[in-house]
């Protein structure tokens, strides 16, 4: 499991503009990471907060009450189901929730990933409290944004695209331009890792000798997962997909997830 942290921030970024800026954050588990930009430019970037901070802030006191001209938050699921759009009904979403074995401590969600597809979703009321002071219509499912950027990349059918986030792989694939897979898993080594890619080959019936996985999140060329990932698949690479316009210090890959965001304004 990769914990490193990321950070960036521009010599031109004062709060004194947050007016004219958009405030992008991605919750996880238990931390969350942000990044603001300023005309589709990458000004600051911070990872590995306690999502503690959003509720009680200390550190970003002064950034998480700034006047920012929109924020985008990024919520995770506890749980989540894909539902065709062909078969979802507003009427029907206790039926669906029964799949997520909603507990008291969570509320049911449900939002369009692309025009095919909605998730329904469950969040705790203890990451929802933490995205409540930015008001609901500012958050969106987690991986809702990185989907979209995929998806407008003509997404090639042998190809298994995987985020990593912490302990944690989101695995996504298409077929003929169309969502054919998602799904995410815990994971704790360089093995799990490579078995959860392994198991979507399975389950989408593909052989691994022919699949190329494309990775982002915190993900390096040579590190342990990459590299063991190489002894199954016929192609590892890293995803240097830009949604922001970067620096040259900030690696693609690393704040890809989080940039995409900015496609759910």
């Amino acid at each position: 499991m990769n914990d490193t942290r990321y950070s960036y921030h521009d010599d031109v970024f004062s709060l004194k503009q947050a007016g004219s800026y958009v405030l992008l954050l991605q919750i996880h588990a238990g931390t969350f990471s942000y990044a603001v930009t300023f005309n589709n430019r990458l000004l600051s970037w911070s990872t590995g907060h306690p999502v503690k901070e959003l509720t009680e802030p200390e550190e970003l006191d002064d950034l998480l009450s700034a006047p920012f001209k929109q924020v985008i938050v990024g919520i995770p699921a506890a749980g989540f189901t894909l539902i065709p759009e062909t078969l979802y009904n507003d009427a029907h979403l206790q039926h669906f929730a029964r799949f997520l074995n909603v507990q008291a401590d969570e509320k049911v969600f449900v939002q369009q990933i692309d025009s095919e597809n909605r998730i329904v979703y469950k969040v705790t009321d203890a990451i929802n409290t933490a995205a409540a002071k930015f008001g609901l219509p500012s958050s969106v499912f987690a991986a809702k944004g990185w989907i979209k950027a995929i998806a407008a990349t003509n997404p090639e059918d042998y190809t298994l695209y995987a985020d990593i986030n912490g302990n944690k792989i989101t695995l996504l694939n298409y077929s003929f331009g169309k969502l054919r897979y998602f799904n995410s898993f815990k994971f704790y080594n360089a093995d799990e890792l490579a078995y959860y890619a392994a198991l979507a080959c399975e389950q989408l019936k593909l052989q691994p000798k022919r699949i190329t996985v494309s990775l982002s999140g915190e993900a390096e060329k040579d590190d342990a997962n990459t590299q063991r990932l190489a002894q199954f698949f016929e192609k590892v690479n890293i995803n240097d997909l830009s949604i922001l316009k970067l620096p040259a210090q900030v690696a693609p890959q690393h704040i890809l997830s989080l940039s995409a965001l900015t496609l759910c304004g």
